[in-house]
Formats: structure tokens, C-alpha cells, sequence
């Protein structure tokens, strides 16, 4: 049987130091690289990563007609592009289309490079929760069910309502929080990471 591994801040500090390494230094604040690639653990790593490095990652969902892939990349004027097999095509597609700025394209490593749970140099937030929470750090998208999909950014304050359901006066683990009934074991989602309905 295959032992289980566990995401922890090795594995996000793993992909935040290979971030740093492949991505040029940003021109704005909380510019925007995009990540495409299978249903699999690297995109909470990915988010978690480029979050370190105040970036924002922009997740276009890759069966979105290329018309569509190219709104989501020229409305986040997403400058880098990432992506994993077999999703290379998808984006090399859009990335040829003449935007007014450079969109560079890079295959990530597979899940086991970000998985190794080898010690790495810690990354080290110094932000507190004020200066963070209405920043930047993913970019989902609508449905497209009423014209092309539009993005939505979600700060770090939108992501922890979940959790932040724990403040609530009628908070009570045995009737609230999902992850009550789902902590120690496996569970499927069967909406895509990308979507903006997997965070509402």
C-alpha cells in the first residue's frame, strides 16, 4: 500500500524557492502568472507558492474555448504561464496569440519534485494577517454560462471563510465546518480547483 503524504510548509516552501528561481522579478505588485495543468496537488501548492512571493495565480480552466483562455490571460494581464503535460499545447496555443506585453511559457516539475519532503530553507512571511488579508492571490473564473468566463480574484481574506466560520457564535464541530467531517480521510471534489464555485 502507498504511504500517505501530507502537504506541509516543506512542499510549499520547495515550489516557492523553485518559483523564485525560474520567474523573473516582477514589474508590478501582485502581477499575475497562470498555472494549467491536471486535477492533482500542485495547484494549492502553486497557489500557496506564488502567494509567498505576493503573486497572484491565475487557473484558466484548459477545455475553455481558446477564446475565452486568452480574455482570462488579457484581463489579468498575465505575464507567465505555466503549465503541465498534457496541457502544453492549450497553452502554447494562447500564448502565441500577440498580446501587447510578453507571455512566457514553462513546464512545472512533477507532483513528486514538489512532494520530496527533504528540508529546503524556510520561506519566511514576515506580513501580519491586517497587511495581507485584502491582497491578491488567486484568479478563478466564472462559468462562461452568460458570454465568455470572467475572472475573479479572490484575496487571502475570501479563501479563510471557510475556517473563519469557527468565529461564528452558532460554530458548534459537530454540525459545522466541512473539514470536521473530512479530517484524516480522503475525500473526492468533483469540481475543479479552478472554478469559482469550489470556494464558495
Amino acid at each position: 500500500m502507498k504511504q500517505r503524504r501530507t502537504l506541509t510548509t516543506i512542499h510549499l516552501d520547495r515550489a516557492t524557492h523553485w518559483l523564485r528561481k525560474v520567474l523573473p522579478e516582477p514589474l508590478e505588485p501582485f502581477e499575475t502568472i497562470g498555472y494549467t495543468g491536471p486535477r492533482d496537488i500542485r495547484y494549492p501548492i502553486l497557489i500557496a507558492a506564488a502567494a509567498q512571493l505576493e503573486r497572484k495565480l491565475l487557473v484558466p480552466g484548459p477545455r475553455l474555448i481558446l477564446a475565452a483562455q486568452e480574455l482570462l490571460v488579457e484581463k489579468t494581464r498575465c505575464k507567465f504561464w505555466l503549465f503541465a503535460p498534457p496541457f502544453e499545447d492549450v497553452v502554447r496555443t494562447v500564448a502565441n496569440k500577440k498580446f501587447d506585453w510578453d507571455l512566457d511559457v514553462l513546464e512545472v516539475p512533477d507532483s513528486d519534485f514538489f512532494l520530496d519532503p527533504e528540508k529546503v530553507v524556510d520561506v519566511e512571511w514576515k506580513k501580519t494577517w491586517e497587511e495581507s488579508k485584502d491582497t491578491p492571490c488567486v484568479v478563478v473564473h466564472t462559468s462562461g454560462s452568460t458570454g465568455l468566463p470572467k475572472p475573479a480574484v479572490w484575496t487571502h481574506q475570501a479563501l479563510m471563510l471557510l475556517d473563519a466560520g469557527k468565529l461564528m457564535p452558532e460554530y458548534s464541530a459537530d454540525t459545522c465546518c466541512v473539514e470536521n467531517h473530512l479530517a484524516g480521510r480522503r475525500w473526492y471534489c468533483p469540481m475543479p480547483m479552478l472554478h469559482v464555485s469550489i470556494s464558495l
